[in-house]
């Protein structure tokens, strides 16, 4: 993320009224706290996307402790990083760097696990997330 960008992230309200995604709104983040403007201006889109991405996020992970490990560029969004500590003040939450796992090669070395598993014939999807009956290779290796 250019410094620009993380500054209209910083720079910007949430717009009102905000998506209910969430009723246990961390007090930073209330739009009725902050006087949310209505006008829907580049930063005020911006801080409200952010705002909606860490209440998914945070949505998802409701009810569970623990560590949240983070990586992608949202990493290089402080705003969204401390947007999520918020929401989630029970997970101790990390950056796959610290764990020695570049977080800007996620989707390369998911993409490179998801490769071998299929050279080697083995099954790499997840039925209870993809709806799939059963476990199978997926792709394909043309010879």
């Amino acid at each position: 993320m250019v410094l620009g960008q993380q500054k209209r992230t910083t720079s910007g309200r949430l717009i009102d009224p905000f998506p209910p995604v969430v009723s246990d709104w961390p007090a930073t983040l209330s739009p009725s706290d902050t006087g949310a403007p209505s006008e829907p201006s580049l930063p005020n889109l911006i801080a409200t996307a952010t705002a909606l991405t860490a209440a998914t996020i945070a949505r998802a992970l409701r009810g569970i402790e623990g560590d949240l490990i983070v990586s992608g560029g949202g990493v290089h969004n402080r705003q969204l990083l401390a947007q999520i500590a918020a929401f989630l003040p029970q997970m101790h939450i990390a950056i796959s760097a610290d764990y020695g796992i570049d977080p800007d090669a996620k989707e390369a070395i998911a993409f490179a696990v998801l490769a071998h598993e299929t050279w080697r014939g083995r099954p790499s999807n997840l039925p209870s997330a993809t709806g799939t009956r059963r476990n199978v290779v997926l792709g394909s290796i043309t010879r």
